[in-house]
């Protein structure tokens, strides 16, 4: 055969030519072949290929099992057998549903319960057919690769997970048996696990295509997780080095806590009497000067003053003083790690300080610290401390006026208006420095969640800009440190030794985004594009404010850790919360939704976000001794949430929390000392409670001791048994009697048997045989009881909070486990506004009340003005720097004037005071109290300030000396219009001060008065202070404050240590009209945090406002039901002020109370019930039907004669009910004939005319909630059927035709037509025909009045028109025929011309 080769030596493929036309060497397409390039003869020859060859499958190989259903049931499948050990959660299911249609579901929970496996399907909502088969698979699947072509590797991403939700609905995070992993292949090579875990979080549907390599750091993101990245040369040395999402995040760890400046130790006294010296055995962590208090004793609490003076090493420690009372049991021990030699009881113990004992002196500092991480990150600062500051001489004035004490630094603080020892006392530092995991945990190595590799300590100074570094602490010197998460640093008053550039001190946030689509890099950057860059908080959070006395109760421990630090008086402040995810993302300041009205609790007012806290008053401002300052105080009353079921997982643009908490806790008090929750290490024991039932399950997460939350990884239960008759005689009773004794019955067993419900227990045991049960019952006698409780052994994986020690005795006492998704919310901030920033203290040599004393007998001295009724004058001294304080308005002045205004505004602290002396010819003693600027003798929160109406020198205050030539010598000598006790008044009046006279709201300072040494001594200077009223800052920002915390432990503390009424059961306000029924709302209880219903209640408190905020509270009332509990609650309408209409504000309503739990006697918070006003149809007359309006001329236009149209919103009210009606006409008026006016609702005619005549059937409509522009949202109609006749004025019926004519002109000639064919109109006594025209026997008139009013037309011919603008010519034209003098068109008419 002939045989053609060719030979490819061009080696090139050619699509473009046609076939034909390819050039001999060049080829159209090739598959797996390549063209030979050898020198040898078969150059240009094609050779195959090898294809590709599966190098590896990583080890992962599909796992599926098929299996028949059982039944048909929605969302479930049932098995034969037990398939727990094949059949596990994350599998994914295919089936065919029962409508024939493939589905494919995900396994969520599987369960034996013979003899059948019941497997739920995820997410549900569909059925498989009983008999048919069921696929069960993990398939890994590989959702994302890297190449590396330099190193020649590939880094692959697999799983075998699927998330059968989306975004837009939820995110469900795999199953612990699903499989997530990050795998590193080398051709050939090997193959290496780089990371694996659930953790990961991967999923089938998202596939991950940004993927960048910087330097071995490998970068990637999916759109379902944050950004993430790992360090390759550590992975491939390392399974494990990754083992969660802190580790892989680009964002790193936030330190969300501040440093600590408190040292506090609690131990245990077997002291139970008056003495100074307390037996403790373990005295590990106290030192002299500790606080020592016991909660709960009222002889040995703060304001006593108890420290320890003596520390016997676990034997004892000694007191100050000896209580009156001690409790054997837990005393704490506090003390602030602020210390100084001026201020601290045996400065560091007694030894050499190697610190610089000036360098705070003058320096008002604050510190933070942030980590480093193993990759070179840093992490964001941790919120700065409040001020570092203690005065010297802790801010007390030494000496007092009077007797033989001289009192020295009030007369310096006058003299100089300085006070010297308000510089900084504090020298030493211990800086309590809060880690994220305990201590010998926090490294670099693999074993390590955070691979943190330092930490550095922050600076800064109050008045300065920039943050600076104290010291830099490695790794290393914290690993060894067992047992704590806190590292304590020594701070020495040593200098910083760098400042932290701008870029940093200005980073609140790193800007990585909560998930991003795509990734890319330029250079060394990371570059994200289509990305969320966070996601939204709760619009608002239910928190009231409020300002008062520190707390010094156990969990408040601000009274000592900084002892001089106060809430500034006289002060607005706004409190607003700041949420973060654990890698610092924060939101914006979400503020409380509760409405700004006050409740007052403990003493305690407590408002909105915005509060004024006012200067105390004479009757609130208590005992000086007792007082450790003012705070502001925050009560948040529901749980923080986020997403409409509080996460784990993201629920629309919300994240859902850090940590959810999983159903409604369990409770773990037990009144038997023997069944204490206990934790040891690892281990966390409990005997389960009866109310809340809710444990923790593996693989489920509790707060942690030493790092936030810790994962259960076993859980074991036991069960302590007996069984025992009863002997009780019947009746109901509480009393429990045996048979025979059964000394295994403890308190705390639950009881059942006997028909006894659920939730009884053993509450006392008077002996083996007699027992109290927890409420009352009727067991039948004999009956078989067992008596038992459950003792649950929980392991974690890190220890677990001692906060699961907490036993409170009432209900509930909860506790709580969580599921943990990463990108919640995870930790809360208090921040707070306020804008009133600097003022001074003007310290003064005494206030003159009045003025300096003249003789008022004297002639020739000018005397000062008396001082009119309901006023008040005062006068002092000003010197040195209180010139300044209080400045002279020196603008538009005149060049002579020599007395000027202060337009400072001057707020009265201190006021200076004289006593008489004994005996009265001795000089009076001066002395000074505390000044309220306030009504005296209320609580009003007014204060009223004092204003310097003039300043001058004495002299030109007629109060100084004048020199005068004395007539009796050739001497010139001084003098003074005041007396000597005068003159005595005004400190240093011979040197010619500046005299300030005050305009006083009251009086303040002592009177100048005629002698010195009488029953009222007349006054000599000694301290006085006003307070200047603070200068307003144009920033209008929030501050950060150290009140910082978890949110779980909020919501827990919210949750589970109140027993009282934290809302209601679910109700609706439909019931709540215009038209006020009996009660609107009916048959309402109140429920705990746990939503279990309250029975035994009282209301108080309640009250109404409107949204304009308006008081509505007479308008509605409330009705406690039931003679006895259980108690509910009726809410009804009082009076008809209701109405719906097109403002909001009125009809919307928050009815708020105080519900008490008459059980615990425990109060509420107030408790918020918004309703809304529901619309109710409008009527039109009633509902009465509208009577037909007849008899109107189609040329009439005007008012119709209707009835009078009566609209009624739903109100009842005879005023409201007609507001804000809008009248219309809704239908049969197309050709816009009619009108009805939209307020008042009469209805016109405005059209005139033939036209109009006829029937007219309108259809009148009412709207109501209408503000003359617009209807409102919910605004109703109503519609009645209005007739209107109108008559038509023309007698007949009109059309058009020529003059009456003769045949030849009716039909000339050629065809042509009449030029006036249609010029007149005639008008027709029957029917016209369906062509317009008349009929024979139609008598013809040429008016529209009328037979006897309109002439008939004349005997003749007449053109007709055929249509409109068109005369037809030739045989189509038609004519009509008159001819019996009475314009009847006559038979055979009309027709047409013919051909």
């Amino acid at each position: 055969m002939a045989e053609i080769k060719n030979s490819f030596l061009q080696s090139k493929m050619n699509k473009d030519l046609d076939d034909r036309l390819i050039p001999n060497g060049e080829y159209r397409d090739a598959q797996n072949i390549s063209v030979g390039k050898s020198e040898a003869d078969d150059i240009g020859a094609l050779e195959t290929i090898l294809g590709n060859e599966l190098s590896t499958n990583f080890g992962l190989t599909p796992v599926v099992y098929t299996f028949t259903n059982n039944t048909t049931a929605t969302g479930i499948i049932t098995i034969t057998g037990d398939k727990t050990a094949t059949i596990k959660q994350g599998m994914t299911i295919h089936g065919t549903t029962t409508d024939g249609v493939a589905t494919e579901q995900q396994v969520s929970s599987v369960v034996y319960s013979a003899p059948n496996t019941i497997v739920q399907a995820h997410p549900g909502g569909w059925a498989v057919e009983a008999n048919d088969s069921v696929t069960f698979s993990f398939e890994p699947k590989v959702i994302g690769y890297y190449s590396d072509d330099i190193k020649n590797k590939i880094i692959v991403f697999v799983t075998d997970y699927r998330d059968m939700y989306t975004d837009t609905v939820a995110v469900t995070l795999p199953y612990i048996d699903n499989s997530c992993y990050i795998f590193e292949f080398i051709p050939v090579a090997s193959q290496t696990t780089l990371v694996s875990g659930t953790f990961l979080n991967f999923d089938k549907n998202k596939p991950i295509s940004g993927i960048n390599n910087i330097e071995d750091l490998l970068f990637w993101t999916d759109y379902r997780n944050q950004p993430r990245k790992i360090n390759l040369d550590l992975a491939e040395n390392n399974l494990n080095y990754y083992t969660n999402e802190s580790s892989i995040s680009v964002a790193k760890y936030n330190p969300y806590q501040p440093i600590g400046l408190l040292q506090k130790v609690t131990a245990v006294t077997t002291t139970a009497v008056s003495s100074a010296t307390l037996a403790i055995a373990d005295t590990t962590g106290i030192y002299k000067g500790m606080l020592a208090v016991q909660y709960g004793n009222t002889d040995f609490e703060a304001d006593n003053y108890f420290y320890v003076s003596v520390v016997n090493t676990n034997v004892s420690v000694v007191l100050n003083a000896a209580p009156s009372t001690v409790n054997a049991g837990d005393i704490t021990f506090l003390a602030t790690t602020m210390t100084g030699e001026d201020i601290t009881l045996d400065f560091n113990s007694g030894n050499p300080w190697p610190g610089d004992p000036d360098y705070l002196e003058s320096r008002f500092v604050r510190f933070s610290y942030r980590f480093e991480f193993v990759d070179g990150e840093y992490s964001l600062m941790a919120p700065f401390t409040q001020i570092a500051y203690i005065p010297k001489q802790k801010g007390y004035f030494l000496g007092s006026g009077g007797g033989t004490i001289t009192a020295i630094d009030e007369n310096d603080a006058y003299q100089s208006t300085v006070v010297e020892f308000m510089e900084n006392g504090v020298q030493n530092i211990d800086l309590l420095i809060p880690f994220p995991d305990i201590l010998s945990t926090i490294n670099t190595t693999a074993s390590s969640n955070y691979k943190i590799q330092n930490c550095q300590i922050l600076y800064k100074e109050s008045d300065a800009r920039a943050v600076k570094v104290l010291d830099t602490v490695e790794s290393s010197e914290w690993t060894g440190v067992l047992n704590t998460n806190i590292y304590t640093y020594n701070y020495q008053s040593r200098k910083p030794f760098k400042v932290l550039p701008e870029n940093q001190t200005v980073r609140v946030y790193d800007k990585v985004p909560v998930k991003a689509l795509a990734q890319e890099t330029s250079g060394n950057r990371i570059i994200y594009g289509n990305f969320l860059d966070k996601y939204s908080p709760p619009t608002s959070l239910a928190y009231t404010v409020g300002g008062g006395d520190k707390s010094t109760s156990e969990n408040f421990n601000n009274w000592c850790e900084y002892p001089n630090h106060s809430l500034k008086q006289n002060r607005n402040y706004q409190v607003g919360f700041v949420l973060a995810d654990k890698f610092g993302r924060q939101s914006d300041v979400i503020l409380s939704s509760i409405q700004p009205t006050s409740t007052t609790d403990g003493g305690i007012e407590y408002g909105g976000d915005t509060i004024y806290h006012p200067y105390n008053t004479n009757l609130t401002q208590g005992t000086i001794r007792d007082w450790f300052g003012d705070a502001l105080k925050v009560r948040v009353n529901t749980p923080i949430s986020s997403g409409t079921d509080s996460g784990p997982n993201k629920i629309g643009d919300q994240p859902g929390l850090y940590a959810k908490v999983i159903g409604n806790g369990y409770n773990t008090y037990n009144a038997n000392t023997i069944y204490q929750p206990t934790i040891s290490g690892n281990t966390y024991i409990f005997h389960l409670g009866l109310t809340y039932t809710d444990v923790p399950a593996i693989n489920t997460y509790l707060e942690g001791e030493y790092t936030d939350y810790v994962k259960v990884s076993n859980v074991a239960t036991s069960i302590e048994s007996t069984t025992s008759s009863d002997n009780t005689a019947g009746g109901a009773t509480t009393a429990l009697v045996l048979v025979t004794g059964n000394a295994n019955i403890k308190v705390g067993m639950v009881v059942s048997g006997g028909g006894l419900p659920a939730g009884v227990t053993i509450v006392t045991v008077t002996d083996s045989q007699n027992f109290v049960l927890s409420s009352t019952q009727n067991i039948p006698l004999n009956s078989s009881l067992t008596y038992s409780i459950t003792e649950y052994t929980i392991t974690t994986i890190g220890q677990v909070s001692s906060i699961y020690l907490q036993q409170l005795s009432s209900d509930p006492d909860k506790k709580f486990s969580y599921n943990i998704n990463s990108i919640g919310w995870y930790s809360y901030k208090v921040v707070v506004k306020q804008q009133e920033q600097d003022y001074y203290n003007v310290y003064l040599p005494g206030i003159v009340k009045g003025y300096p004393y003249q003789d008022p007998t004297a002639t020739d001295t000018p005397l000062f003005p008396d001082i009119p009724a309901g006023s008040y004058i005062s006068n002092t001294v000003l010197i040195n720097d209180n010139i300044n304080k209080i400045p002279r308005d020196l603008s538009e002045v005149g060049p002579e004037q020599k007395q000027f205004r202060s337009s400072v505004q001057l707020f009265g602290r201190v006021e200076n005071t004289m006593t008489a002396n004994t005996p009265n010819t001795n000089p009076g003693i001066p002395n000074n109290i505390q000044y309220f600027p306030n009504p005296t003798g209320t609580t009003s929160k007014l204060s009223y300030s004092d204003t310097a109406i003039t300043i001058a020198a004495a002299s030109d205050a007629n109060m100084g000396y004048e020199i005068f030539q004395d007539s009796q010598s050739a001497n010139q000598k001084l003098y003074s219009t005041l007396t000597a006790t005068g003159q005595a008044s005004l400190y240093q009046l011979d040197s010619n001060p500046l005299i300030a006279r005050l305009s006083t709201y009251k009086d303040i300072g002592a009177a100048s008065l005629v002698s010195a040494s009488t029953a009222t001594p007349s006054m000599v200077p000694y301290l006085a202070i006003y307070e200047t009223e603070p200068q307003d800052s144009l920033l209008e920002i929030f501050w950060e404050t150290p009140t910082v915390g978890l949110i779980s432990t909020l919501n827990d503390a919210i949750l589970s240590d109140f027993d009282g009424a934290t809302g209601w059961e679910t109700y609706s306000s439909n019931l709540f009209t215009e038209a006020p029924a009996a009660n609107f709302i009916s048959g309402l209880s109140p429920v705990d945090s746990g939503g279990a219903i309250l029975t035994d209640t009282s209301l108080s408190n309640f009250q109404v406002l409107d949204g304009s905020g308006n008081d509505k509270t007479s308008d509605f009332s409330y009705t406690r039901v039931g003679g006895a509990a259980p108690y509910t609650y009726t809410f009804a309408q009082v009076g008809t002020d209701f109405v719906y209409n097109y403002d909001s504000n009125p009809r919307t309503y928050t009815m708020s109370m105080i519900i008490t739990n008459n059980a615990t006697s425990t109060d509420s918070a107030t408790l918020y019930m918004p309703i809304e006003l529901q619309n109710v149809q409008p009527t039109i007359n009633a509902g009465s039907a509208l009577t037909p309006v007849v008899g109107v001329n189609d040329g009439y236009t005007g008012v119709l004669a209707t009835d009078t149209y009566v609209g009624a919103n739903g109100a009842t009210d005879g005023t409201l009910k007609t507001q804000q009606l809008k009248w219309s006409i809704s239908a049969g008026n197309s050709n816009n004939y009619f009108s009805i006016n939209e307020s008042s609702g009469v209805l016109s005619k405005i059209v005139s005319g033939v036209a109009t005549a006829g029937t007219h059937n309108l259809t009148i409509k009412i709207e109501d909630a209408w503000n003359g522009v617009s209807l409102a949202t919910g605004s109703l109609s109503q519609t009645a059927a209005q007739s209107v006749t109108v008559t038509s004025s023309v007698i007949g019926y009109m059309f058009k035709g020529s003059a009456m004519i003769n045949f030849i002109q009716a039909c000339p000639a050629g065809g042509a037509a009449p030029s006036d064919c249609e010029s007149v109109e005639y008008w027709s006594q029957s029917a016209l025909a369906s062509s317009g025209l008349p009929t024979t026997g139609s008598t013809i008139l040429t008016g529209s009045g009328g037979p006897g009013v309109s002439l008939p037309a004349a005997d003749g011919y007449y053109a007709l028109k055929v249509a409109p603008g068109s005369c037809a010519t030739g045989s189509a034209r038609m004519y009509m025929f008159i001819d019996d003098g009475a314009g009847t068109v006559k038979a055979g008419y009309p027709i047409t011309c013919g051909p």
